[in-house]
This record gives C-alpha cells, structure tokens and sequence, in this order.
C-alpha cells in the first residue's frame, strides 16, 4: 500500500509537477468534500448552468453547456469516447467546488485526484459517492 501511494505521488510530480497535500489525508474532510463537488453532479446548476473552460490542459477552450456537450456527441462514437468527453466538461464544476474548500483551479483538481489515489482508492464510501454521482450525469446523456 505504502508504495503505491509513493507510486501515484511520483507520477503526479513528474506529470504535473504537484506534491500531495496532505490536507486531503484526512477522511473525514475527503468525505466533505467528495460529498460537495458530486452532489453539484445532480444539481439543476450543473445541469443548465453555462460556464466557460479557459484552463489548459484540462480545457474544452470554449463556452460548454451540459446539453450541448450531449447533444454533440457523435451518435456512432463509442460509449467510452461518449463518457470521457462528459467527464471533461465536469471538471470545471469539480474545480468551481473545490475552490470553496480552498483548492484553486486546476492544480486543486489535481491535488483531489491524487489524493484520491494515494490515500481512497479501496474506501468504499468515498468511490460509492463517486460512481452514483457520475451515474447521474451518464444516466441524463442516456450512456448508462
């Protein structure tokens, strides 16, 4: 366990340049947070809300509503094709709640994913809150 989380923290520096903060070692507080970026997954905001994507690497480079990164999608294109193009219209909304929790732009999400790595990949509560809200958006695009 131990080198794996020594493993996910020099995958990050390398990649990203990031080391973990340990802020996000503690559960009860990951908890919070997961329970508060996800459930923005099923709000009407997140749903309708227009907001724009300027941040690189992570950007769509333009102005993205939720309906429309659906309506887009290609019909023939695989269903991961389909998933992975909503999980990065997410992103922003994960960034914008991780802001209230103290974590900025994308080196915030960044930190959540290692964390998310290094230290819950097994808690099954916290990949639970995870999965169902991901579901909920899957669920919308009809790619369940």
């Amino acid at each position: 366990m131990e080198q794996t989380r020594n493993d996910w923290a020099l995958a990050f520096r390398e990649a990203f340049g990031i080391a973990p903060d340990a802020s996000f070692a503690n559960r009860a507080r990951m908890i919070e947070i997961v329970k508060d970026v996800y459930a923005a997954f099923s709000s009407t905001p997140f749903l309708k809300e227009v907001h724009e994507l300027t941040f690189l690497p992570l950007s769509l480079s333009n102005i993205v509503q939720l309906d429309e990164v659906i309506d887009d999608l290609e019909p023939d294109a695989p269903l991961l094709a389909k998933r992975q193009e909503l999980l990065r219209a997410m992103v922003p909304w994960q960034i914008k709640v991780l802001e209230r929790h103290g974590f900025h732009g994308p080196e915030g999400w960044l930190q959540l994913q290692l964390a998310l790595m290094m230290h819950y990949g097994a808690d099954t509560e916290i990949a639970g809150m995870i999965m169902y809200s991901i579901g909920v958006v899957f669920r919308r695009a009809g790619l369940m």
